[in-house]
């Protein structure tokens, strides 16, 4: 084989080079990877708090059992921490606004001139789920019902 001969048959080489399409779904391959891989590792709780945060902001009150199971939960995932962590606990420092009524509304108070939803803690006399383990570490966590 000549050189000319090799220089045509480089020439005549079609499809050597990526076409875009190969080149965007190689991006989108690569994008689902990296949300699988954060979905695996834990990395949406975050979001999906911030994202909850949002959009119960208003005045949508939570179910009472709902509030009550997550209490139990919250006491059962922080009994064996250590006591500087049990203080930061959800258990100790979630505040849930509750539909009390079945309104599909949580209960508020005015605070100043803003209508503000009540805030029912874990331990407070709302709730009152007994936890012994972490009682001691919340203090007195009282539920917020006026201002």
């Amino acid at each position: 084989m000549g050189r000319s001969d090799f220089r045509n048959f480089l020439k005549d080489k079609k499809g050597v080079e990526l076409t875009l399409n190969t080149v965007i779904i190689a991006i989108l391959v690569v994008l689902v990877l990296i949300v699988v891989i954060g979905f695996f590792l834990g990395g949406t709780s975050k979001a999906k708090n911030t994202i909850s945060d949002i959009f119960s902001a208003g005045i949508a009150g939570s179910d009472f059992g709902l509030a009550v199971q997550q209490c139990e939960n919250y006491c059962d995932q922080a009994k064996d921490w250590s006591p500087a962590l049990k203080e930061k606990s959800p258990y100790c420092t979630k505040a849930f606004n509750l539909d009390i009524e079945g309104t599909g509304e949580a209960k508020t108070h005015i605070n100043g001139e803003k209508k503000v939803a009540n805030s029912y803690y874990c331990g407070g006399t709302t709730l009152s789920i007994p936890c012994p383990e972490l009682e001691s570490a919340c203090g007195n966590k009282e539920d917020v019902t006026a201002a």
